[in-house]
């Protein structure tokens, strides 16, 4: 099953052009963070960690340590030594992580309709659009939720025999998980409501029950004090009821929309049988399974209303495995109470129409020529002074610093400076951005100060757009002899390199380039 899983995946990817897409919004950050972990692995092995991620984010500023936890930046630097850092190498992991979800949920719901209704089930799970737009991309959704649903299924285990094994098993599995992705806190609601559902008040007796807090207390919990303020850089919203109006309807609706019409009504039954049978003895309770689904399921909706992280509809891929169990269930109780063929076969051709009708739309991933520019660029870059200026939209800026990680084939030699950083600033992620200047002369001034040697430049125009782009123009039309164009690639919005004339004998200052573009918190840390 898992071997036909994965080519469903790559199918879907190849459909939807991800080989040829280009990276964007968090997984830019994700891919670039792999990077330094393997560039790491393979050329400084035993040296200081914190001062090498300084060093290298200095030189390609998206790293994300902090930001998220690292467990899966370890795990894409070791996939990255064994097959390239390439983009199908990572859409690869990405895709694996979405199999080996399917291949959990399949073996669950196989074990109460057999192999068929198994198979169903996977399919389900990653032609879901949610796991689809996630395995087009290298995003942390998908290798948390298969984290937190293996941590259920262990739970699972402990409420059906309360073995020591079985909740040290959800600790360790609730530490990976929680180790990839924030949002995997909301495991420490799981136990708490398998006790409610399941009116299991006895676990609370048992020392066992606690076993899974030290676990994650002593192995997760010194990251995440030393992370806290890093983390919080990226929430959007504020703690408090006005975000919990805004979150409950979008949330919900998040939900309904990501698991079908038919799949989230059989989902809202089955759980709505879960917590009104709770874990009753005999045929009138809910299993282990189902319980735990219930609790993971909740878990992960309760923390999203409360938690003001963002609002995007990806952060509840952890509902979907628990849901569509539930579901599933439900669906298989439909057709055991059916008694016709007819009505049987109608049934099983509505379930898989609930297959194939999300799974249809192509989740298009865009397409530019960012990697084109960044091989031009760096071939366009004097031998003596490695720095390269990227002046363009808040897509493009991120996009092209990993393009130029993954041209290079020794990392890190670039020193790459973000426009918004040099020109403006404000806030995570320039989520607050203003423009420093207001005459294009002071933007040669800074390019001078550094002895920036290369302008990689796009302009967009839209209304978005940052307001030093703009002014960018201005300067290349009001110092004309200080740029040399050296190349153009067409593009919607073409790039243009140019050369700044004056610098090309500069050397890289890296004590300054450091203090600009090093990751701020360390520099803290370890100053």
């Amino acid at each position: 099953m898992l071997i036909m899983l994965l080519m469903v995946v790559v199918v879907l990817q190849w459909r939807a052009g991800a080989f040829t897409g280009a990276l964007q919004g968090d997984a830019i950050a994700h891919y670039v963070s792999g990077l330094m972990v393997h560039d790491w692995l393979l050329n400084q092995f035993g040296a200081k960690a914190v001062r090498y991620l300084i060093n290298y984010h200095a030189h390609l500023p998206v790293t994300a340590f902090g930001l998220w936890p690292p467990f899966y930046y370890g795990i894409e630097g070791v996939w990255m030594l064994l097959s390239g850092v390439g983009m199908p190498a990572m859409l690869l992991l990405s895709g694996s992580a979405s199999a080996f979800l399917g291949l959990a949920v399949g073996l669950v719901v196989a074990r109460r309709s057999g192999w068929m209704g198994g198979l169903l089930a996977a399919l389900l799970l990653v032609g879901n659009p949610l796991v689809q737009r996630a395995s087009n991309e290298l995003m942390l959704d998908v290798p948390a939720a298969l984290g937190c649903f293996l941590a259920a299924l262990a739970y699972a285990a402990y409420l059906a025999g309360g073995r020591r094994g079985a909740a040290l098993g959800f600790g360790l599995l609730a530490v990976i998980a929680m180790m990839t992705k924030y949002n995997a806190l909301a495991l420490a609601l799981v136990p708490p409501l398998c006790v409610l559902i399941g009116r299991r008040w006895d676990l609370l007796r048992r020392p066992t029950f606690y076993l899974p807090a030290a676990i994650v207390g002593v192995l997760a919990g010194p990251w995440y004090v030393l992370a806290h303020g890093l983390s919080e850089q990226g929430f959007r919203f504020e703690w408090g009821l006005a975000y919990l109006k805004l979150a409950t309807p979008y949330n919900a609706g998040s939900i309904f929309e990501g698991l079908t019409p038919i799949v989230a009504v059989l989902a809202v039954v089955g759980l709505g049988r879960v917590l009104w049978r709770g874990g009753r003895a005999g045929m009138a309770g809910s299993t282990p399974i189902e319980i735990s689904c219930a609790a993971l399921g909740l878990s992960v909706f309760l923390f999203l209303l409360v938690v003001p992280v963002a609002l995007q509809d990806r952060y509840l891929i952890p509902c979907l495995a628990p849901l569509l169990v539930l579901a599933a269930h439900e669906a298989i109780r439909v057709f055991e109470q059916l008694r016709r063929p007819i009505a049987r076969g109608a049934w099983v051709a509505i379930l898989i129409v609930s297959v194939v009708i999300p799974a249809w739309p192509v989740q298009a991933v865009p397409h530019n020529r960012v990697a084109e520019a960044a091989q031009a660029a760096l071939g366009a870059l004097p031998p003596g002074n490695p720095m390269a200026l990227v002046v363009a939209g808040k897509a493009t800026e991120p996009a092209m610093i990993a393009a130029i990680g993954m041209a290079e084939p020794r990392r890190p030699v670039t020193w790459v400076v973000r426009g918004s950083r040099l020109f403006g600033g404000g806030g995570y992620n320039n989520a607050d951005y203003k423009p420093r200047f207001s005459d294009p002369h002071d933007l040669m001034k800074e390019i001078d100060r550094y002895g920036i040697s290369l302008v990689i430049f796009q302009r967009t125009g839209d209304a978005q757009e940052w307001a030093h782009v703009a002014q960018f123009n201005a300067l290349l039309a009001a110092e004309p002899n200080r740029f040399a164009k050296v190349a153009e690639i067409t593009d919607t919005a073409p790039f243009q390199i140019f050369r700044v004339l004056g610098n090309e004998a500069r050397s890289p200052d890296a004590a300054a380039l450091t203090r600009l573009s090093g990751p701020q918190a360390l520099l803290r840390l370890v100053q």
